[in-house]
């Protein structure tokens, strides 16, 4: 049987054949807290507060989904009104997914699409395995030409100097920032959040190491921070000498003399430095490194060593950092503590770190590896070393 009407209102009706509408089907509108209360499986119904058709599938309404298209809204007034758990929509007004957990709407976050950078800058670059390196030694630009994608970063800060003028503490190491997944970032956190660029340019600053000291009563100088596009490591704390006392916070902090407390570190970048002692002999304490501790000086016949580095987790390919072994590169070691005479130095810190010195028989002291961010040893009766200069080492995808 067939029938042509213009308007056709039916409260209830069964075909076995096909209902046409040539206007179309108008489905009756529900709120959710008004939809029918006993419906039949396959019932369906417009939900006005989800704007969209919902099916009674005999236990629960659900959704019918329009081409994989999320609802839409624009802020957050606009939300539904009465939504189902897991109820989902697009806010076009913050450019977010949001979905409904039954008690508030939570939020997943859209990352701009990625495409391939291109991009410019530092003193070398180095393609390896589908990467690009670009390894900063000094002050520089970083400049993005095109592309939008994700960056990963090694950011080592200049490392402090030893003490000295009389005996004195080794240098802490300049803090060590990474994001590199898989690996450590400085003073035992992980690796830091993934961080996305964009067409532009982006100043570098690599930090310079500080100078040890040549004065009993003053600490020696700290290094100075390096920094990229909002990651700023802190320079390395400076040793203290015999007539200063602590020696000074940094990145990693630097040692101390006498049986003062060592410095402290900065969390997320390094350790605190160490205790020295007194006679004989006048071991004092290592500076801190980026892995581990300045050591205190073990006894009246031993200064501390400089606490321990970081690997640097591009160094196979860029060769930067102190080497051991075949392919293994390390930043940010401490420098070593110093001695008066006949006693052992404090060795520097894997990593960069200078050895301490002594007056007899005379050991000088030694500067921190230039481009690791190590520190500087502490002297006896002339200056300390000076901090390694920092690094900064950027790598992305290229594309394929």
């Amino acid at each position: 049987m067939g029938f042509n009407v213009s308007d056709l209102q039916i409260t209830t009706a069964t075909t076995s054949g096909v209902l046409q509408a040539l206007g179309g089907f108008k489905f009756p509108s529900f709120t959710t807290a008004t939809r029918p209360s006993s419906p039949s499986e396959g019932q369906a119904i417009y939900n006005t507060d989800i704007s969209a058709l919902e099916v009674y599938d005999g236990s629960a309404w659900q959704e019918i989904s329009s081409g994989g298209a999320f609802a839409t809204w624009a802020g957050t007034g606009n939300r539904p009104s009465n939504p189902d758990n897991y109820t989902v929509g697009y806010n076009t007004t913050d450019n977010q997914i949001e979905v409904y957990d039954g008690t508030d709407w939570e939020t997943v976050g859209l990352q701009n699409p990625s495409s391939p950078l291109t991009a410019t800058g530092g003193n070398q670059t180095y393609t390896d395995n589908g990467w690009k390196y670009h390894v900063f030694t000094s002050d520089g630009t970083f400049t993005v030409s095109s592309g939008t994608d994700n960056i990963e970063y090694v950011i080592v800060a200049g490392g402090g100097g030893g003490g000295g003028g009389d005996v004195g503490a080794g240098g802490g190491a300049g803090g060590y920032r990474a994001n590199v997944p898989g690996f450590p970032s400085g003073g035992g956190a992980t690796a830091e959040a993934p961080m996305s660029i964009s067409p532009g340019s982006y100043t570098v600053d690599v930090g310079n190491g500080g100078q040890g000291s040549a004065s009993s009563p003053s600490d020696a100088d700290d290094g100075q921070d390096s920094s990229f596009n909002g990651i700023v490591a802190t320079g390395g704390g400076g040793g203290a000498s015999w007539g200063s006392g602590n020696g000074r916070s940094g990145g990693s902090g630097g040692g101390s003399v006498s049986t003062r407390t060592g410095a402290s570190g900065t969390a997320g970048q390094g350790y605190a430095g160490a205790s020295g002692r007194g006679g004989p002999h006048y071991p004092q304490g290592g500076g801190g490194g980026a892995g581990g501790p300045g050591e205190n000086a073990r006894d009246n016949d031993n200064a501390g060593n400089g606490g321990i580095g970081l690997v640097n987790p591009f160094g196979r390919v860029t060769q930067v950092g102190e080497k051991l072994g075949n392919n293994s590169y390390w930043l940010a070691g401490g420098g070593g503590g110093g001695v008066e005479s006949n006693a052992r130095v404090g060795r520097g810190g894997l990593g960069g770190g200078g050895i301490g010195g002594r007056q007899n028989p005379n050991t000088d002291p030694g500067s921190g590896i230039e481009n690791t961010g190590g520190g500087g040893g502490g002297e006896d009766s002339g200056r300390g070393g000076s901090g390694g200069r920092g690094v900064v080492i950027l790598r992305y995808r290229l594309p394929g």
